[in-house]
């Protein structure tokens, strides 16, 4: 059997809105190093690229003494700070 997805209100299938999700970057600080994030990643919204930036930290600490010290800074396409974090 296949399942239809149905915007009752038009009568057209409903399909998924790329174009709102918005791009964010995810710049690392190992110490007076930077490591922009060029390229970023489109996610539907902030508290995906929250738990994106926590991911990224943690694989940073894992590296251990390869890095020194390490902070996570996401921003939005528009500039804005959304979340930073150190890699514990």
């Amino acid at each position: 059997m296949r399942q239809r997805l149905t915007n009752y209100s038009l009568g057209h299938a409903a399909l998924p809105n790329y174009w709102s999700a918005m791009r964010y970057f995810f710049h690392i600080l190992d110490g007076p190093k930077v490591f922009p994030d060029e390229v970023g990643s489109r996610l539907a919204n902030p508290k995906l690229a929250i738990t994106q930036a926590r991911a990224l930290a943690t694989e940073l600490s894992k590296a251990g003494a390869l890095c020194r010290s390490h902070l996570v800074f996401v921003l939005d396409e528009n500039g804005n700070r959304i979340f930073r974090c150190r890699a514990n």
